[in-house]
C-alpha cells in the first residue's frame, strides 16, 4: 500500500516538469514573436563566418530585372548570362 503514494508523487512530479517545460517554451515563443513584430525578423542577427565571406566575395548582376548575387570571380551572371564587367568599360556600338 506504500507504493501507491510513491507512484502518485512521481506522476505529479513528471506532470509538473512537463508543465514547466511547455510553459517556458510558450513564454519564449510569444516573446520571440513580439520582438520580431517590433524589430523585424532578422534584428541583431549574427551572420555566420562562411556567409559573411560569401557576401564579401560576391558581385551583383547589373541588370535591373535580375540582380542575382554571383561569385566575385565570375565573368557572366549565372541567372541571365549578362556580362559582369562594368558597362562603361566595354561600350556597345550601335551599327
Amino acid at each position: 500500500m506504500a507504493v501507491f503514494p510513491l507512484v502518485i508523487l512521481i506522476f505529479v512530479l513528471v506532470m509538473f516538469a512537463g508543465v514547466i517545460i511547455v510553459g517556458g517554451w510558450l513564454v519564449l515563443s510569444v516573446f520571440r514573436f513580439f520582438t520580431r513584430v517590433l524589430f523585424g525578423p532578422n534584428h541583431n542577427r549574427v551572420i555566420p563566418r562562411h556567409e559573411f565571406e560569401a557576401r564579401r566575395s560576391s558581385i551583383q548582376c547589373t541588370r535591373p530585372q535580375c540582380r542575382t548575387v554571383n561569385a566575385a570571380h565570375a565573368r557572366f551572371c549565372r541567372r541571365c548570362g549578362e556580362s559582369l564587367a562594368a558597362r562603361d568599360e566595354y561600350p556597345r556600338s550601335v551599327a
